[in-house]
Formats: C-alpha cells, structure tokens, sequence
C-alpha cells in the first residue's frame, strides 16, 4: 500500500505541470459545458431542446462510429511508430483513412438529407445535416487532440478544449438571437465554433517537429504502408463492433422515450444525462488526457515484462483513486440532487430529480468498466471486451424499453444503471480471462 502511495505521489510529481494543464483545459471545458446545458434550457423550450438533443445522437453516431475508433488508433500507434522509427508511415496511413471517411460521410448525408425530404419534415432535414456535418468537425477535433496527448502537449489541448466549449455556446447563442429558438441554429453555431478551433489545432500540430518533419514523408515502399493499415485496421476493428453495440447504450434511451411519449420527455432526460455526465466527464477526460498516454509509454511495444508490469501497476492505481471519487459523486446527487438540477437548468426540468443519482450512478459504474478495459489495450487485446459489450447492449436495450414503458424516464436511467453494472462485471471476468492466458504465456517463455 505505502508503496502504491509512493508511486502515485511520485507520478503527480514528475509530471506535474502537465497535470496543471490537464485541469486547467477540463475546468474550462467543465464550466462551459455547464454553461451551455444553463443557456439553452433557458433559451429553448422543452419540445426544441429534446429535437437539439435527438440532434446530437447523430453527431455522435459519426464520433462513435468513425473517429472514436480512429483516435483510439492514433493514440496506440503513435508511441509504438515512434519507437519504430515510422512516423511517416503513421501520418500516411492517417491521410489514408481520413480522405475514405470524408468520401463515406458525404454519401451519409446524401442520404439522410433525401430521407429528411422525402418524409417532409423541413426543420428536421437542417437538423441532420448541421448534426452530421458537427459530427465530422467533431471528430476531427478529436482526431487532433488524441495526437497531441500523445505527443503530451498539455498546454495546447487545454487551450482548445476550453475554447471550443466557449466558443460553441457563444455562437449558437448569437445564432438563436439573430435567427429563431431552434435546434437547428444552436447546432450550426456549434460547428461554427468548431471550425474556428479546427483552424487553430492546424495552426498548432504543424508547429511540431514531429509532426511537420514526418507529415510529408521520403519515398516508401507501398507494402510498408499497407501493412500498417492493415495493423491499425486489426486494431480498431473491435471498437467498429463496440460502436455497434454501444450505440443503443449511448442514445436508444433518447430514441425510446422519443417514440413513447415524445419530444418533452427526450428533452427532460436528455437535461438530467447531461447534468449528470457533466462531473464524470470531467473525471473521465483527466484521466484518458494524463493517465492512457502516460499508461502507453510504459507499455510501449510490450516486448518486455517491465512494460507490462508498470502499466498493469498504473491501472489499477487508477481505478482505485477513480472510484473513490465517483462514490462522491454519486452522494452529492443523492443528496443534492433537486437544487443541483434547478440551478443548472429551471424548475420544470428538477421535478424528475429522483431519476438524477440513478443516472449518475449508471454511468459511474459503466466508467469504471472503461478504465479497466485499458488493461487489454494496452496488450493489444481489445477484441476480449466484445462479449461485455454485447451484455451491457442486451441488457439495456430488453429493460430500458420494458422499464420506460412501466416508470417512463425512471426506468430508462434506472435500465442504464442495471446494464452498467453487468458490464463492470463482464470486464472483471474477462481481465481475470486475459491475465491467465498472460501467465500461461510468461510460464512457456520462461
């Protein structure tokens, strides 16, 4: 234990100044997310909020589906390549990957835009299309931050995580004085902020020597890098299949209440997720900021046991302190729930405080499931966490529209909780799983 205590107060003293930086640019994404939730309660009514959160499933379909899985690769492959030597071939293969995303997501919004028409329904078709085209920026934003935590550049990813957070709320605010209370205006002022930060993240990646010096690489031969393509495909092959199962996890419970009651429930839910992501987030953030990149430095190549061992070390460590502090959470919304919700929104919205801890409580428990599923990232082993995924996506989607029918939006967070939980369970048994076949490995090369 003292020698856990140790090690951690070591790790916060070594790297300090980037940990400084880490909160600096969550706090003031923390407080503009808040902000934002604040604003548009207020400035939207509870029907044009439910369409901008239903607006949002869409942006996030494209994170989820494209760049959630692309940033996980960027991530990994970005110590290992530059351990190797082949930078180039990294940032080649990511030009790759991104000219065939763009190439996909105009032939989605093609086709959404047509459907959008052909039913009729005007104000959604500018919803959809702003969404996705959100959804793009968003991800490439993301795209740019996950190389920058690798390359643990503290200070420029706090900066642009705070200002895209400000500035997305600024213009959609503009955009909604000037125009009308829409959803589909606060989403265009979104990506209107977006780009703004975009700019600024091209600006800041080529100023890296890393990056600039290997963006345009000498003459290689084509099968190095399709070998490389191939590997980062294997890689983030079963984040493709995670997005699958997730997405009915992260946005079936908008959907399901859309189609049962309507608009103002997806709206009042939607509020209460929010506000109670909102510290989790935050937590969550810091840790994938400061812990994964510095987690995936000791592992590196994992050739050597060493590497295993310091990241195993560094996990569970990480668990435990995370834990600690989502238990906290989830009493201060016990407790705190109702005026939290009315000051973060208004009196309509903190009448279904009751569901707020259970929420908040599901999405702890489903959190503490992700950090542990780092010990198989880090073994290059993601494909072991698809049966979990596959029980929480069940067992959530079975109870949330059983419960919804029953409780209504209790019964969804309450689903949400239930599935989490089965999750964490399903992870657990399956690091036991890994770490097994790890040591039946370590006894033959031994």
């Amino acid at each position: 234990m003292r020698d856990g205590i140790r090690s951690v107060h070591a790790a916060l003293h070594r790297f300090k100044g980037e940990l400084a930086w880490v909160l600096a640019g969550q706090a003031m994404a923390f407080a503009g997310g808040l902000a934002a939730i604040k604003i548009l309660t207020n400035l939207l009514d509870v029907e044009a909020y439910g369409r901008f959160a239903v607006g949002l499933t869409f942006a996030g379909l494209v994170s989820l589906f494209v760049f959630g899985p692309m940033g996980q690769g960027v991530l990994r492959f970005f110590s290992i390549c530059r351990e190797q030597g082949r930078l180039h071939q990294y940032f080649s293969v990511l030009r790759r990957m991104h000219g065939r995303v763009v190439r996909l997501l105009c032939l989605v919004a093609l086709l959404a835009g047509s459907i959008s028409v052909f039913v009729g329904h005007g104000e959604w078709t500018g919803l959809v299309l702003v969404s996705l085209l959100f959804g793009y920026l968003g991800g490439l934003n993301h795209l740019f931050l996950s190389l920058q935590n690798a390359l643990r550049q503290r200070r420029v990813v706090a900066l642009h995580q705070g200002g895209d957070a400000w500035l997305r709320i600024s213009l959609a605010v503009l955009l909604l004085a000037w125009f009308a209370d829409s959803g589909a205006y606060a989403m265009a002022g979104y990506c209107l902020g977006m780009l703004v930060v975009i700019a600024s993240q091209l600006h800041f990646a080529f100023r890296d020597e890393l990056v600039a010096g290997n963006w345009q690489p000498p003459q290689t031969e084509a099968g190095d890098d399709a070998q490389m393509y191939r590997s980062m495909l294997a890689y983030i092959r079963p984040f493709l299949v995670f997005a699958v199962l997730g997405v009915f996890v992260l946005y079936a419970d908008r959907w399901i209440l859309l189609g049962m009651y309507g608009e103002r429930e997806v709206g009042i839910y939607a509020a209460l997720y929010m506000i109670a992501s909102a510290p989790i987030t935050l937590l969550m953030n810091l840790t994938g900021q400061f812990v994964l990149p510095v987690v995936f430095d000791q592992s590196g190549s994992m050739q050597h046991p060493e590497q295993a061992q310091r990241s195993r070390r560094s996990i569970m460590l990480s668990v435990a302190v995370i834990g600690g502090i989502m238990l906290f959470i989830v009493l201060i919304a016990f407790v705190f729930g109702e005026p939290i919700i009315r000051l973060m929104s208004n009196a309509e919205f903190s009448r279904y405080a009751t569901s707020f801890w259970v929420i908040a409580l599901g999405l702890c428990l489903f959190h503490l499931g992700q950090l542990l599923v780092m010990h198989g990232l880090t073994l290059g082993r993601p494909d072991i966490y698809v049966f979990p995924k596959a029980v929480q996506t069940v067992s959530f989607l079975l109870l949330a529209i059983w419960l919804a029918y029953i409780y209504g939006i209790t019964g969804v967070a309450a689903a949400l909780c239930v599935s989490s939980l089965l999750y964490l369970i399903t992870v657990v048994r399956a690091n036991r799983r890994l770490a097994q076949e790890e040591g039946v490995r370590a006894g033959w090369a031994s």
